[in-house]
């Protein structure tokens, strides 16, 4: 019993740890009170493969044939923001302490524009015409922040959308107000506040990287994968057919790669729903996706004006930032099956980088930290492995002498773990107790945007990217060969098995992080330190 446990528990780690990799499944500083936010450009448009240099520089983007448009940039420590007066919407996102990891180094352009995709947080109603008006702008500063307001006259109604930017943060303040100007009781249409196209999304830099459609639905966390997602129209109720989410509660709408996530925020909107919709496109890994929060249509009264509020958050997965909405945000951080343990592991590392200001010295702090918890429950389970190692021949004895009679092996078998004190399970359910911990770490240094373009030493640049030497995954391999010759084995045929298996793990994780290598190592290093002293104190 004893080694057909230990052998599923090291193939079911090998399943899930592989499984979870192979299958895609920053301090904030004060700014300066000089700095201007606000900046209008009316004489060219952003390129999403140009950065936006500066407030003062115009963006590039080349807008669609339409009557001319003109491009406004807001701006604080975190982000340069390009808008577009067609449609009033986000044209162009660049974030200002997170690049792209070629020679060049450009700050990640957020927003993942295709040929077709309509700009982020335009407004669409029935016939998508406010997606195609042009919109009159106005721009203002104070000293907390920089607003753009888009205005725009319809029959009946004025639409006035504003934008504000405050100093520091990541967030977007977004009013959308509606004017009644006639001397009559008039409806405001159905409108939906949308974003598309997806976020930074790089495959070329990290394999694992994949869109993923978050919302928080009453509580509730609901979320897919967008290669997942069936048709041409869906959502995450899976069931409804008018491809509402919910008419109660939407805390929030997500759409984000690994690191980076947009999320649109509803400020007390009754009856708003959630919207998800899949897109024809070629690129199965990662297809177009569209969300958005649709407003009912209401009522509005002469002379009179209705508001809706949202914010927007467009930046890092950084678990600070998300947790600091206290709505459940940082769910978006792919935790995996142990979530709460991986929260908690990453508020320590990040902890213990602040004193230590280097991450991989961070990672191999903690995981002695992490060792030295778990050492009772590792004790326990080498000492009780090392027992049954030792009574193994009076068992195989017992089995020849009552071959045939499997109800008096039982007997015998259990009458001699009784008189030897063994417990048959005593070295495998400490292990099974220490497999949160294990996933939960292996999640964390697999998710943390913090792990991202964070160096260590010598040519490891990059925590979250492979060692492009490959010393990280042969050191591993041979520290859990070395771990594998110390455990204690029974049976001859598994022991020839269990040799084979660090050459399989080190193949199988052989593109993993740096970080996640540091980290197997260094347990690994530790757990041989802890059986020598064991089998020294038991021959």
């Amino acid at each position: 019993m004893e080694k057909n446990t230990i052998l599923a528990i090291v193939l079911s780690l090998m399943v899930i740890l592989g499984y979870q990799y192979i299958v895609p499944h920053p301090k904030a500083g004060k700014p300066s009170q000089e700095k201007n936010l606000a900046n209008p450009d009316t004489t060219s448009s952003p390129s999403p493969d140009e950065p936006v240099e500066q407030a003062t520089a115009a963006a590039k983007i080349k807008p669609k044939k339409v009557p001319a448009s003109k491009i406004y940039t807001l701006e604080n420590d975190r982000f340069v923001i390009a808008f577009d007066s067609l449609g009033a919407r986000i044209k162009s996102i660049r974030l200002k302490e997170y690049f792209e990891r070629d020679a060049a180094k450009k700050p990640i352009e957020l927003i993942n524009i295709g040929s077709e995709a309509f700009y982020p947080l335009g407004l669409s109603d029935k016939d998508d015409d406010l997606l195609t008006a042009v919109y009159d702008v106005r721009v203002t500063e104070d000293d907390s922040g920089a607003s753009i307001v888009f205005t725009k006259s319809l029959p009946e109604l004025q639409l006035i959308k504003k934008f504000r930017v405050d100093r520091d943060g990541y967030s977007v303040k977004m009013e959308v107000s509606w004017q009644n100007n006639s001397g009559a009781t008039v409806n405001i249409p159905t409108y939906s506040v949308i974003w598309e196209p997806d976020v930074y999304l790089n495959l070329k830099e990290d394999k694992t990287d994949i869109i993923r459609v978050v919302a928080n639905i009453n509580d509730k966390i609901r979320s897919i994968k967008a290669p997942k997602i069936k048709g041409t129209s869906f959502n995450l109720e899976y069931e409804n057919k008018d491809n509402k989410l919910s008419s109660e509660n939407v805390r929030w709408l997500a759409i984000g790669s690994k690191y980076f996530i947009s999320a649109i925020i509803p400020r007390n909107i009754p009856n708003c729903f959630a919207k998800l919709e899949k897109l024809p496109s070629a690129d199965v890994k990662a297809p177009r996706v569209r969300i958005a929060i649709v407003v009912p249509s209401a009522s509005i009264s002469p002379n009179k004006t209705v508001s809706n509020n949202f914010e927007i958050y467009l930046g890092p997965k950084e678990i600070s930032y998300l947790q600091a909405f206290n709505n459940k945000m940082e769910d978006n951080i792919d935790f995996g099956f142990f979530g709460s343990f991986s929260k908690f592991l990453l508020v320590m590392l990040r902890q213990i980088n602040n004193y230590v200001g280097n991450f991989g010295w961070s990672i191999i702090i903690l995981s002695v930290m992490i060792k030295l918890v778990t050492y009772p429950l590792a004790h326990k389970s080498f000492t009780s492995m090392k027992k049954m190692q030792t009574i193994t021949p009076m068992m195989n004895e017992i089995k020849e002498k009552y071959k045939g009679n499997q109800q008096k092996v039982n007997q015998e078998i259990m009458a001699l773990y009784k008189r030897h004190k063994v417990n048959p399970l005593g070295g495998c359910l400490p292990m099974l107790i220490q497999l949160p911990v294990l996933f939960g770490l292996f999640n964390t240094l697999r998710s943390a945007i913090e792990l991202r373009g964070a160096p260590f030493m010598f040519w490891f640049t990059d925590l979250s990217q492979k060692d492009p030497y490959f010393v990280l995954p042969v050191l591993m391999g041979i520290t859990m060969f070395l771990q594998q010759k110390m455990t204690p084995v029974t049976d001859p045929k598994q022991a020839k098995m269990m040799y084979f298996m660090p050459l399989i793990m080190t193949f199988l994780f052989i593109n993993l992080s740096a970080g996640l290598f540091l980290y197997f190592i260094v347990s690994n290093i530790l757990t041989i330190a802890q059986q020598y002293i064991i089998n020294q104190k038991t021959t």
